[in-house]
């Protein structure tokens, strides 16, 4: 796109800057978001290609006016038509019966996961899936079964299952990250609830392009706002009066005793429960950040991952 092109906002979309720069201009709308981002660039008003800025989508929330200050190279994302499905989360699987084959890309890179991960990013992680076709009453996932894919639903329900029904899912939902991330075998049957297509990725890609790329690492401090996901909270320690304690296979039912202001650290006693429940946590919107557990004060409390996968 040439020089001094306004990108004025346009419906329900997003812009991302691949090549070049913008200026942003117009009456702005400053939130703690915005305003923190603004703080990364080095220009103000300004966003170029390979800042941290940059990979976000362009605020066009907070600014009115977007214009290219040179020769810029742009990916436009338009969400118009499953708007409605990411400002209602309530809303699952209507995507797949409004005839657009994209919406559950749209729902799914809408989440408040890819927040941090750059355009180029979800366009590798989109190719990375292969499509699987599924018909009514399949059973994607079995209980017990050792984690080798990562599904999205792009079309079609499915149902998971412990026991009892615990929740039904639509297009752009996905399933399989638990195993994946924790080790340990699947813990639910999945089973498909009407016709549908699944997009698979596997472990390895998994890691490599989404988990590795959300999951940070924290350090610990006396002022650490702490989440102990141990099943008996050996976390606990002296002089530190900022610990919440809920066990990770809980942490899914126990979300509203968490604040959405507050910045969590997540300690436990091995790292994949920590990177679960950060996983978790992200997933729903909180700020949240891995500490290793060899890296906990009173370190004679725990083994050493590669001791626990030894065991």
């Amino acid at each position: 796109m040439p020089r001094g092109r306004s990108l004025a906002s346009k419906g329900k979309g997003r812009y991302y800057l691949l090549r070049g720069s913008v200026g942003l201009s117009g009456s702005r709308k400053i939130t703690p978001v915005s305003l923190a981002r603004r703080r990364e660039d080095q220009t103000p008003g300004v966003i170029s290609h390979g800042s941290d800025q940059a990979r976000y989508p362009l605020d066009t929330s907070t600014y009115s006016r977007l214009e290219t200050r040179r020769i810029c190279q742009l990916l436009w994302i338009d969400t118009e038509p499953v708007a409605f499905l990411l400002d209602n989360a309530g809303l699952r699987g209507d995507c797949s019966q409004r005839g657009n084959e994209s919406g559950w890309m749209y729902r799914f890179l809408g989440g408040h996961l890819f927040h941090s991960v750059s355009a180029i990013g979800l366009q590798k992680l989109v190719r990375a899936m292969s499509v699987r076709k599924v018909s009514k009453g399949e059973r994607i996932v079995q209980k017990g079964d050792t984690g080798n894919t990562f599904y999205v639903l792009s079309a079609g329900y499915a149902e998971i299952v412990k026991d009892v029904p615990l929740a039904s899912l639509g297009a752009g939902d996905f399933f399989g990250e638990d195993a994946l991330i924790s080790g340990m075998r699947r813990n639910v049957d999945v089973t498909m609830s009407a016709d549908g297509e699944l997009r698979c990725m596997s472990a390895e890609a998994f890691h490599d392009l989404l988990a590795n790329k959300i999951i940070r690492n924290a350090a610990l401090s006396s002022c650490s706002s702490r989440l102990d996901v141990s099943l008996a909270g050996s976390c606990k320690e002296e002089g530190v009066s900022k610990i919440t304690h809920i066990p990770v296979c809980l942490l899914r039912d126990s979300l509203t005793r968490l604040s959405f202001g507050t910045s969590y650290v997540v300690t436990g006693d091995t790292m994949p429960e920590c990177r679960l429940a950060t996983f978790i946590l992200l997933h729903h919107g909180f700020s949240a950040s891995c500490c290793l557990p060899f890296e906990r004060h009173h370190a004679g409390t725990v083994r050493p991952f590669a001791q626990v996968l030894n065991a």
